[in-house]
């Protein structure tokens, strides 16, 4: 009985690895962490990784269930493909506005991977400086100056390198190698 349910397991596991789309990514990913399919789980945070923006975009519903720990760890991923860190920004708030009263306690977090001083400088000035969410909360602010002393004194720049301002290996040039499904 009990190599039955090994194999019936396994069988699942197979099937949700052959089936993953942008429409149940999210969900794979939950099965697959919810009952310890490391291989399946493995599968659905790469697809997700590559897939981050069409996944936001053309399945929002789908974006939007993703917990703030799994939010958090796919930011810290070097493999996340995004066309650029003001993208990611956005998405990041579009997530955190979604439900706002349970959301914003970890907009701090969030922000740490949002790779701010990738941003371009009038971004930074024109747009992330106007966010409420991010000059309302003293860490978001903090990682907004850090961003725009890097962008200011670019002589120091080689100085001030960090994790946050590294390039996704995913973004940039490097963008034709996110699987585009």
């Amino acid at each position: 009985m009990l190599m039955q349910v090994a194999d019936a397991a396994r069988l699942c596991a197979l099937f949700l690895n052959n089936s993953i789309t942008l429409e149940n990514c999210v969900d794979v990913l939950n099965i697959s962490e919810l009952y310890s399919l490391d291989t399946c789980s493995v599968l659905a945070r790469s697809f997700v990784l590559g897939n981050f923006e069409s996944l936001a975009d053309q399945h929002n519903d789908e974006f939007m269930k993703l917990s703030a720990s799994q939010l958090i760890s796919l930011l810290s991923d070097n493999a996340l493909c995004v066309a650029s860190e003001y993208r990611l920004f956005e998405l990041v708030m579009r997530w955190v506005r979604c439900d706002l009263a349970s959301r914003e306690q970890h907009i701090a977090q969030l922000m740490f991977h949002v790779r701010l001083p990738l941003c371009t400088g009038e971004e930074l000035v024109d747009k992330v400086s106007r966010e409420p969410l991010v000059t309302s909360n003293g860490d978001c602010y903090r990682q907004l100056v850090e961003a725009k002393d890097y962008h200011i004194v670019v002589y120091k720049q080689p100085l001030l390198q960090t994790a946050r301002t590294q390039v996704y290996m995913g973004t940039g040039m490097y963008v034709e190698y996110c699987d585009q499904k």
